[in-house]
């Protein structure tokens, strides 16, 4: 049990730190003129922007993964249905993202004008987090119900 909640953990991890840093240049893309204008220009160094916000993302995002996985393994031992179970696991999944964004722009003083880019990036990751939990399967072994007695008449 304890490889397919880390396998899960993961996976959901990964997509975030890998797939949230390309949706973040989409948005930029999409949203923002001066990106809009520029992105051909901008494009031969969003490979290596993106090899920066890959590891950063690692880096500052393992301490988080370990406590989404703990929690996960705690959310599996709740008596309750499999669709209760992957709301909190999204629930906890979402502030656990977004708490150490929000806590790092408060005590950075980053709450500005340019705190649109840190917030585009929370989104960003809090949407493949979210995207991740209900995409992958958290697969459980279920306990075999318990062989009934038949009588023969």
């Amino acid at each position: 049990m304890l490889t397919h909640v880390i396998k899960y953990s993961l996976k959901i991890w990964l997509t975030s730190v890998f797939a949230a840093p390309i949706l973040f240049y989409i948005s930029l893309i999409c949203w923002v003129s001066t990106y809009r204008s520029n992105a051909v220009a901008l494009f031969p160094w969003a490979f290596l922007i993106y090899i920066g916000m890959v590891f950063a993302q690692l880096v500052f995002s393992l301490l988080i993964w370990i406590i989404f996985t703990g929690v996960i393994l705690a959310v599996i031992r709740i008596p309750t249905t499999g669709i209760t179970k992957t709301i909190i696991i999204f629930v906890t999944g979402l502030l656990l993202t977004a708490g150490p964004f929000v806590a790092v722009i408060i005590l950075l003083d980053f709450n500005n004008e340019d705190s649109g880019l840190a917030y585009t990036l929370m989104a960003c990751n809090c949407a493949c987090v979210g995207f991740g939990v209900w995409f992958y399967k958290l697969k459980l072994l279920q306990p075999n119900p318990p062989p009934q007695n038949f009588e023969i008449i």
